[in-house]
């Protein structure tokens, strides 16, 4: 019996969220969730267990619930709804709305989501980055169904944004999304 009071009292623990954190992503929220449009260039990696590492550079233009992403390859514009992929190489539209979890280039969305209950959150240790001191988020699931196990999102306090995050999925993935300038 105290054994599983501990394991409760535990798990309790680990869902707390951090009061700074919570201060953190309430700031975030007001920089991303302006009407006015903003633009950040990225560096987007992809880890996987069996491949090589595959980068990509990119601009993301945002504004509330829309977004823009500009990539070599295609370009991808959700406007709210739906999400509209044009692959430039076969010259062809892929039109699909996309679940209210796919929000890796929606900062706004991607806020609000590790906002929300579906995720427990802890300050970590600041972390040097470029040169720049940034304070680190870490963010658990609180759906152990989920792909994602580990969420860590570094936070640029000069200018309100995001600097880095990085997606830590079950199968050995692991996607980071680095952000330039915030242009607004």
């Amino acid at each position: 019996m105290i054994f599983i009071s501990y394991i409760f009292s535990l798990t309790w623990l680990l869902l707390q969220n951090d009061p700074e954190a919570k201060r953190i992503l309430d700031k975030l929220s007001s920089t991303y969730n302006t009407k006015v449009a903003m633009e950040q260039s990225f560096k987007y990696t992809i880890k996987t267990p069996e491949e090589k590492e595959q980068n990509y550079e990119g601009k993301v233009t945002f504004k509330t619930e829309m977004y823009r992403i500009q990539l070599h390859e295609q370009e991808i514009i959700f406007d709210g709804k739906d999400q509209y992929t044009f692959l430039k190489k076969q010259n062809e539209i892929q039109i699909t709305r996309p679940a209210s979890t796919e929000v890796k280039f929606n900062p706004s969305a991607l806020i609000a989501l590790l906002n929300s209950s579906k995720y427990a959150n802890r300050m970590l240790a600041q972390e040097k980055l470029n040169g720049i001191i940034l304070k680190v988020i870490d963010f658990k699931p609180t759906n152990i169904k989920d792909n994602v196990f580990k969420i860590k999102l570094y936070y640029q306090p000069n200018d309100n944004s995001i600097s880095k995050i990085e997606f830590f999925e079950k199968n050995g993935n692991r996607i980071s999304i680095q952000f330039k300038k915030l242009i607004k």
